[in-house]
């Protein structure tokens, strides 16, 4: 099924936005206290891309499960195609919380790759083009593989990301450490160790050894902060960015199992 372009209605005066003009649910998701969004998508393309919606939308599971099969039976009664049906009169999954929020971020980023994430899951859509900036594009980058880690799609998004770079439609080269700063860095390493990508794995986390951390300098408690409070790629796992003395070395993945192997090395 391939996704629309982008359409914007409103239901009870909160914008919609199609992501599928055949779509049978909607998703009320709230960005922040001052903005929410419905989200018109289809059930099928949720689950079959995404095992946190697949467990969310089974009836047999979950209330939002039930309700949803129970809205769809009642509506399949009055269209014969449930494309008909307006958006009002869909079922609805309300989400809360899904944006990342933080003072390092641009407002409405997060929000952007939120609605490109749901693009994804429906199909291969192109990369926008708008995401030319490199620090700009690793950032939009980073928040996709944050959504598809938070609702567990990493192994769909790694093959759209793949692909796109294989087509030249998305950058996926790297740059000499000393053009990156430590962000940079991280958030690539961030990516790279997600999405599978062992190339870029070596090289940032070799960035990191080169330049050094904040993390080797803090205490605890400070540490600790940083993670409530900042970005997902602030702490990685396995402590890869936190000490100078572990280094990627290799890594090995494939749709659906990561393996990473991380060997001391003397400084």
């Amino acid at each position: 099924m391939r996704a629309s372009k982008k359409r914007i209605c409103q239901v009870e005066a909160i914008d919609t936005i199609v992501i599928d003009e055949r779509g049978d649910l909607l998703l009320l998701v709230r960005h922040s206290k001052e903005l929410a969004r419905h989200y018109r998508v289809t059930t099928s393309m949720l689950r079959t891309h995404s095992s946190y919606f697949d467990a969310l939308l089974d009836g047999t599971k979950f209330s939002e499960g039930k309700a949803v099969d129970s809205r769809l039976a009642d509506l399949r009664k009055l269209y014969p195609d449930i494309a008909s049906a307006s958006c009002d009169e869909l079922p609805t999954v309300t989400m809360s919380e899904v944006d990342v929020c933080s003072p390092r971020l641009s407002s409405g980023l997060s929000g952007s790759a939120f609605e490109f994430f749901l693009r994804i899951l429906h199909g291969h859509p192109e990369w926008p083009n708008r995401r030319k900036m490199p620090a700009v594009q690793s950032t939009f980058l980073a928040l996709l593989t944050h959504f598809a880690e938070r609702f567990a799609s990493v192994p769909h998004l790694s093959l759209y990301i793949k692909t796109q770079m294989q087509n030249g439609h998305l950058q996926g080269d790297i740059r000499p450490p000393i053009e990156l700063n430590e962000d940079q860095s991280l958030r690539k390493l961030y990516i790279g160790l997600v999405l599978g990508l062992p190339q870029w794995v070596r090289f940032y986390s070799a960035a990191l050894v080169i330049r050094g951390s904040h993390r080797w300098f803090e205490d605890e408690k400070s540490s600790e902060a940083a993670d409530r409070n900042g970005l997902p790629w602030d702490a990685l796992a396995g402590g890869v960015e936190g000490n100078p003395y572990f280094f990627v070395t290799d890594m090995s993945t494939d749709t659906k199992q990561k393996s990473l192997s991380i060997v001391e090395v003397v400084c």
